[in-house]
């Protein structure tokens, strides 16, 4: 019974920083994008196309 509880612990500790490390591969890249739009001025409109 012990082995299987810590065998669960693992398990469930794996999972927990397996999903850390994606959550913070997601901030990061959020991050990165706001930064980008932050950085890049939005382009301005030019001259009208041909009729």
């Amino acid at each position: 019974m012990r082995h299987e509880i810590e065998e669960r612990m693992k398990l469930f500790k794996l999972l927990a920083d397996t999903g850390d490390m994606h959550f913070t591969e997601k901030r990061y890249e959020l991050l990165r994008k706001k930064k980008s739009t932050n950085i890049c001025p939005p382009p301005e409109p030019g001259p009208p196309g041909p009729p």
